[in-house]
């Protein structure tokens, strides 16, 4: 997988998890959104990512 896909994957599993939970762990479900809340804010329109590559 590269970086991009990687990224991707990550947003996409917060966005899902953050729906998941919502209902029965509102807790939770804040705490996941305030841990990626750069990446969920629509007004941002760029971010800086670092990565290492280990190849």
């Amino acid at each position: 997988m590269d970086l991009h896909q990687t990224l991707r994957h990550n947003h996409d599993w917060a966005v899902g998890r953050i729906d998941r939970l919502l209902s029965n762990n509102p807790a939770a479900a804040t705490a996941i959104r305030s841990e990626f809340s750069e990446w969920l804010d629509p007004s941002i329109p760029e971010h800086d990512v670092f990565s290492i590559n280990s190849h």
